[in-house]
């Protein structure tokens, strides 16, 4: 699992789909799957949105607690969503990380749970994703993408407001930064309203 991988399935839906070139928005981790195929394929992507990470590798701490208490809960015992949320509230106290976990959480037609997310390949590919130097999007003697790209910060979130804009722009030149008051990592669940009408704004 690598952001060039991805990246390459993206580009094989968009090919399905028929569609030659598109505005790309991600978040967090998504929006360095965007940033890797915006740099394989820049003739593909008109305008790219990027939301609360930078292209440089951002260690989390408490990522390895998290995926640990996601991969050991036993499904079995677990009967309806909220199961799954009081027996990840010891390991995973904050409410709003516990919140976005269990959106990969679903319920098959017999009334069964399953993750939607491979989390066992996540949790051997931290380095690829977080940690390691592969975490980071490189040019790797790529041309830098040169159309407009908006990177969107978390007022709360120290993902990407504290970010070195300058070394952004050695990949992305016409990179420029909007940070959200009062918003976390979730901005666009956070602050809607605000997300929404930069977004817009930007895309006219």
């Amino acid at each position: 699992m690598t952001y060039s991988l991805m990246a390459s399935d993206v580009a094989k839906t968009l090919k399905q789909l028929g569609i030659s070139k598109a505005i790309l928005i991600g978040h967090s981790l998504g929006s360095r799957v965007a940033m890797e195929l915006a740099l394989s394929m820049p003739d593909s992507i008109e305008k790219l949105v990027l939301v609360d990470l930078p292209p440089m590798a951002t260690p989390n701490p408490f990522l390895g607690v998290i995926l640990s208490a996601v991969a050991n809960l036993d499904l079995t015992l677990v009967k309806t969503s909220n199961d799954a949320d009081d027996m990840l509230s010891e390991a995973i106290p904050i409410d709003f990380i516990r919140a976005y976990v269990l959106k990969c959480l679903y319920e098959d037609e017999e009334g069964r749970f399953h993750w939607g997310t491979d989390i066992k390949n996540v949790q051997k590919n931290t380095d690829a994703l977080f940690d390691g130097k592969q975490a980071s999007i490189q040019l790797n003697g790529r041309a830098p993408y040169t159309s407009e790209t908006l990177f969107i910060a978390g007022g709360e979130s120290d993902d990407l407001k504290n970010a070195d804009m300058n070394e952004i722009r050695k990949l992305f030149p016409k990179a420029e930064l909007r940070v959200i008051a009062g918003a976390t990592h979730f901005v666009h669940t956070d602050k809607p309203e605000e997300f929404v009408e930069i977004v817009r704004n930007f895309l006219e």
